[in-house]
């Protein structure tokens, strides 16, 4: 019998722990205040003209705690995917935002071996992060790629984030 009520003790041990780590906890950022951020800074990206929002995305980002591994969210990623016009480059999109975000410093460049190296003699990446102050936009070009060709009248991914250097995991 003591060999059944340690099994169940631990077993339901095991069960709060499971419930306490999926639980929010009280080091998660308000979730509100912080996506009401990330769209403003979304609104104030500029929009390629003729290009129409077609979804928007938020992702949590999620910190693990010691000792029992208790994850919380220290931020969010919001994502805008936005459909363009049927003549509509990856070129066009890269040089557009390359303009429109010239204030902002070059954070990252994206390549996949997925994605050609360059567009029509032009070195085009498959994505873009900028970043001011706190604040990164990431522009994705991945929604021109179909079926392993590059296509006209594709989709991009603009994604912010407005404290995303604040907040890095260290």
């Amino acid at each position: 019998m003591p060999r059944l009520a340690i099994a169940v003790a631990i077993g339901a041990l095991v069960a709060i722990v499971v419930v306490a780590v999926a639980q929010s906890g009280p080091n998660d950022v308000d979730r509100s205040t912080y996506l009401r951020a990330n769209q403003g800074l979304l609104d104030r990206v500029p929009k390629v003209p003729g290009a129409s929002l077609s979804r928007v995305r938020v992702e949590p980002l999620r910190r693990h705690q010691e000792p029992f591994g208790r994850t919380y969210i220290y931020g969010y990623n919001t994502d805008a995917t936005y459909q363009t016009t049927a003549s509509t480059t990856a070129v066009e999109i890269s040089r557009f935002y390359s303009e429109a975000l010239r204030g902002w410093r070059i954070n990252d460049w994206g390549w996949s071996t997925a994605w050609p190296k360059r567009l029509r003699g032009r070195a085009v990446p498959e994505s873009r992060c900028y970043a001011r102050g706190y604040a990164k936009v990431c522009i994705s070009l991945t929604g021109f790629l179909v079926k392993g060709e590059i296509v006209r009248g594709g989709r991009f991914t603009t994604e912010v984030n407005h404290r995303a250097f604040e907040t890095q995991p260290g």
